[in-house]
């Protein structure tokens, strides 16, 4: 992503090709395998979304329009990903009462502890 400041929330356009006016694509040889039909064909495709710079590639199929219509599908999650704003976190308090349960418990358990260690007898 550029260092370019984002104004959120992005607005995602509800049209295909309005968001497709706002993206580069590129056309590229899919990678991995395939055989000759990965070396003859420009299937893969790459959206960058202009106003954020978050791209997306996709080389599932051996056809251009499919994988451009899973890229824009991926890059619409992405964007609505981008525009959900978390909700601040409470800070919440332990109760008096969970307070003392947890010093008892820790009291039973300190009595274990010393309880199973060597006494030392001196004659």
């Amino acid at each position: 992503m550029d260092e370019k400041k984002l104004k959120l929330p992005v607005s995602i356009p509800v049209n295909d090709d309005d968001l497709l006016s706002v993206c580069r694509i590129e056309t590229m040889r899919a990678s991995g395998r395939g055989g000759q039909h990965v070396n003859t064909t420009d299937s893969a495709v790459k959206l960058t979304h202009l106003p954020t710079g978050v791209s997306v590639k996709v080389q599932q199929s051996r056809s251009q329009h499919y994988n451009k219509a899973v890229a824009l599908e991926i890059l619409r999650k992405k964007l609505e990903k981008l525009n959900k704003v978390k909700k601040p976190r409470i800070k919440t308090r332990i109760s008096k009462s969970v307070k003392a349960k947890n010093l008892e418990k820790k009291k039973k358990h300190s009595l274990l502890k010393k309880n199973r260690s060597k006494k030392i007898i001196n004659y």
